[in-house]
């Protein structure tokens, strides 16, 4: 393995270990006026690969790693918090728009329609 494949497996072994303690936690609540993540998703080069939000990115993180072919590249996350649903979704699409991330679909000219 090369260094930075090394350095890739870590970090998602450290992503995946920080998810784990997360699911052990009570469901925080939801609904409006409850603070929302816009988050990023990269891999070990730092393509952008996915950005959504989620009042608990890391909950939903594994509901990715269920169905999405290009979840084992992500090495990192960045995760910017707004304080509520509706902020977060207006940064999410105009995140998208601007940065064109490689998996996301809605608001992204860059992804070809299947």
């Amino acid at each position: 393995m090369t260094p930075e494949e090394i350095a890739a497996e870590d970090a998602a072994e450290r992503l995946a270990e920080e998810v784990q303690r997360r699911r052990k936690k009570p469901k925080a609540p939801t609904g409006p006026g409850v603070r929302t993540a816009l988050y990023r998703l990269r891999d070990a080069a730092g393509q952008l690969l996915y950005v959504g939000i989620s009042e608990d990115p890391l909950r939903r993180w594994p509901e990715h790693a269920k169905d999405k072919p290009w979840w084992p590249e992500v090495t990192s996350f960045y995760q910017e918090w707004h304080d509520d649903r509706l902020h977060a979704q207006a940064a999410e699409a105009i995140a998208i728009r601007t940065e064109r991330p490689l998996h996301n679909v809605a608001h992204n000219k860059r992804r070809p329609a299947a």
